[in-house]
């Protein structure tokens, strides 16, 4: 087992002990060097006194001193680092901004190395679990009737994930225990055995030396899809970050978010992006399954505006989802239902409001 310390950023302020490191998969020279003029330490400056100025008037100015600190920008897919000395400088009314290049240190590298090794872990471990899959029961997908059930109910059915955050919750959980179960072996178990975390970046210690990573830079997307029955017509696929690790009254568990790619993820066929595109959706002619029918009609307003049979009607069609509850023609019932839907993205929820235009 090595010998580290891994702690999560509490605040930026214990970033004075260790050197600051900015992860960014995608960065060259160029791209780390602008990164590394976003952060120029603050200028330390003082009130003083005018020599030339009579005493009695107390006239003062502001001096500021020059300050610098060391930055890495490190790219973990091409284990490359850049390390930078950020100075800043000048009077109070003309702050400046100086980047040069440095060489890393053979104990930061030692640190950035570990740093590596864990992102790799992380990634290879998505990507396995990508490749073995999540699965569920299978989903019977048939034209909707009130009496239709699915076989292993809608609890394994992906519109359920869009019912409320708890559900989403449980997915992510679901696939986080996944995650933690393939890396059990890897450098992560060790450095979790050792370690409590409370929320922020990743920091590595040792022999006196440290290092923070910032990961807010980072690019490259990791996966995870959970599958839903035997075929990829009900697959939910989803980025996800890691960001350490979380003690909850004292057990550990790997600290991941998660964004639902909705082009990428579908629903009885359908991708979710077209399926909830806060517009309106024509699902009259297509066969759906029970779920995603129950779904829409519990999480549905029914436009009530000249509701009734639309047999021999005037035809009048409100795809809009602004007219009649209750449209169609030559003895076909339909209803318009504006249902809404929410997603989570790395703990942001957005919500859509779709006009349904179903089966009675």
């Amino acid at each position: 087992m090595r010998t580290l310390l891994l702690t999560l950023l509490i605040s930026f302020a214990s970033m004075a002990s260790n050197i600051e490191v900015y992860s960014c998969d995608t960065c060259d020279y160029s791209k780390a060097l602008e990164i590394a003029k976003k952060y120029p330490p603050p200028p330390q400056c003082r009130w003083e006194g005018d020599p030339n100025s009579p005493m009695e008037f107390g006239s003062t100015s502001l001096v500021c001193d020059s300050t610098q600190k060391p930055i890495i920008v490190a790219n973990p897919i091409t284990r490359t680092a850049y390390k930078f000395h950020v100075r800043t400088f000048g009077d109070s009314t003309d702050i400046k901004v100086s980047v040069s290049t440095s060489s890393v240190s053979s104990k930061e590298q030692a640190l950035l190395e570990d740093f590596y090794s864990l992102d790799s872990d992380f990634r290879e471990a998505i990507n396995s679990l990508s490749s073995n899959k999540l699965n569920t029961s299978s989903i019977l997908r048939k034209p909707y009737s009130a009496t239709s059930a699915d076989a292993g109910g809608c609890d394994n059915h992906p519109v359920s994930y869009f019912k409320d955050q708890r559900s989403q919750s449980q997915v992510h959980q679901g696939l986080t225990r996944a995650l933690e179960g393939q890396l059990g072996d890897s450098s992560w178990g060790d450095y979790f055995s050792e370690t409590s975390f409370t929320g922020g970046g990743v920091t590595i210690l040792k022999d006196g030396v440290g290092i923070q990573v910032s990961l807010q830079h980072n690019e490259v997307g990791s996966f995870m899809s959970q599958v839903y029955g035997n075929s990829l017509d009900n697959i939910l696929v989803f980025e996800a970050r890691y960001n350490g690790e979380l003690n909850v009254s004292g057990t550990r568990h790997l600290n991941v978010s998660y964004k639902l790619m909705q082009g990428a993820s579908f629903i009885d066929g359908i991708q979710v992006n077209l399926l909830f595109n806060g517009n309106t959706v024509d699902l009259s002619n297509t066969l759906i399954s029970g779920c995603l029918r129950d779904f829409i009609d519990s999480q549905a307003k029914l436009n009530e505006e000249g509701s009734g049979s639309s047999g021999g009607g005037d035809g009048s069609d409100s795809s809009s989802g602004t007219g009649a509850g209750i449209i169609g023609g030559g003895g076909v019932c339909l209803e318009v239902k504006t249902a809404n839907s929410c997603a989570t993205a790395h703990g942001e929820t957005t919500c859509k409001e779709t006009n349904f235009i179903v089966r009675c």
